[in-house]
């Protein structure tokens, strides 16, 4: 009887070691300086604290971003969320950000969602989808005009800047800033 209320307690020790269950939901991969960056972050401040435990997904959002590869995704989604309930959804990158706002009734009905760095961020955003009250976050803001103000300077006689990004959707937003920056 000692042996099975022994086994009991540690078993019951190990099952409820983790009652607390927090999402961190990247836009990229693992393996990308940013994205590992975060992940050791979040992780570095959980350390201390036992009685959370951290999920990560990585979207993949840099190499894969098409309508097919979202689907499928949602649909793993429904299957790998279902029945979860997360203290905190914390979003990295923009495409992370919007996808839980998008999605927060079908998959996080009772998170609040927390979000680092978003480009170009929009409150009507987080409006839209009713979520004034659970949301926050760290914006990301890059200096475009002073920067280019700054290459001026610099380069007095440039006459063309190129600016080579990649497809990702994180990229497009800089690109979007930085031609705001043209006009201004």
């Amino acid at each position: 009887m000692a042996r099975f209320l022994l086994f009991f307690y540690l078993f019951s020790t190990l099952v409820l070691a983790y009652d607390k269950e927090i999402l961190l939901l990247h836009s990229y991969n693992k393996g990308l300086k940013w994205s590992d960056g975060i992940s050791k972050g979040v992780n570095e401040i959980f350390a201390n604290h036992p009685e959370f435990e951290i999920t990560t997904e990585y979207m993949d959002s840099k190499k894969i971003n098409s309508d097919q590869y979202f689907e499928a995704l949602l649909n793993l989604y429904d299957k790998k969320f279902a029945g979860r309930n997360y203290e905190v959804i914390i979003t990295a990158d923009n495409f992370a950000f919007e996808f839980a706002l998008k999605y927060a009734n079908r998959f996080f009905p009772n998170s609040p969602i927390v979000f680092c760095g978003v480009e170009n961020f929009n409150p009507a955003q987080i409006s839209e989808y009713k979520m004034e009250d659970k949301t926050t976050g760290v914006i990301e803001y890059k200096e475009v005009q002073k920067s280019l103000e700054l290459i001026k300077q610099l380069v007095p006689n440039l006459d063309t800047i190129y600016i080579l990004s990649d497809k990702a959707y994180s990229s497009k937003r800089i690109k979007e800033q930085i031609f705001e920056a043209k006009k201004a």
